[in-house]
């Protein structure tokens, strides 16, 4: 299954949100590829890998295969770092692969390549947080998608918090199903500044859990509750 995670602007959290997802699937025991298709590679230097001299921009000019570009991770994943400019995208690259999963991570906004991997994927989300300027700008990328007749999945929230446009207004506007809502959480920039998925880093709090039901809604994933699992929620609130 190839999976897509595109926003209209920067900023709202999507490489967050693909990284994450990848590392739930990957712990359920599937075989997971990242692409990232981002030129500033955020992706890749997210969690912690900085030097990849063999990348998706080489794979593209016919410098080396596409193997040759994929890298292990420390999360079960694997990914394929951009690298330089992504000139003269061709998707057909990415026929010969055989991953359970490969998870899109784009460039914000609509570019003729975001369109490109758009139309090969299987499932299709839209990463926006709920404040004006990122709901229209979505808008726009609706309509783009339409022109195409490419089909979306549904709208991801991120960083939900007191000051967010509620979801039903967000619905209303736009039309599409709303399909998660995560929720900003104060301690995610530890995660960023180690490179170590939030999901592992601290797998009970009420952004993991959206996310890992997301997963389980979409893509099957089923995902086991400890004993202790109820307890930790209760004490949180006390």
């Amino acid at each position: 299954m190839r999976i897509g995670f595109f926003s209209a602007k920067g900023g709202v959290g999507k490489t967050l949100i693909s990284i994450n997802v990848a590392s739930l699937l990957s712990e359920s025991g599937k075989n997971v590829l990242v692409v990232d298709t981002d030129e500033n590679n955020s992706a890749s230097i997210s969690i912690g890998l900085i030097n990849f001299p063999q990348n998706l921009s080489k794979v593209l000019k016919g410098i080396i295969s596409i193997n040759q570009a994929i890298y292990p991770t420390n999360f079960g994943f694997k990914i394929l770092p951009a690298g330089e400019e992504l000139k003269e995208f061709n998707s057909s690259i990415f026929n010969s692969l055989n991953f359970d999963y490969i998870i899109f991570d784009t460039e914000p906004g609509i570019s003729g390549k975001n369109l490109e991997i758009a139309k090969i994927c299987d499932e299709i989300f839209l990463i926006t947080q709920a404040e004006t300027i990122s709901i229209y700008a979505i808008l726009r990328t609706l309509k783009e998608f339409e022109k195409e007749n490419i089909k979306v999945s549904g709208l991801i929230i991120n960083r939900f918090n007191k000051q967010s446009i509620d979801p039903s207004e967000v619905y209303d506007f736009l039309g599409i199903p709303i399909v998660a809502i995560l929720k900003e959480e104060k301690n995610m920039q530890e995660s960023l500044l180690r490179g170590i998925p939030y999901v592992f880093l601290n797998p009970f709090s009420d952004f993991s859990i959206e996310l890992k039901n997301f997963a389980s809604k979409f893509f099957g994933i089923q995902f086991s509750k400890p004993l202790f699992y109820k307890i930790f929620r209760i004490l949180r609130w006390i």
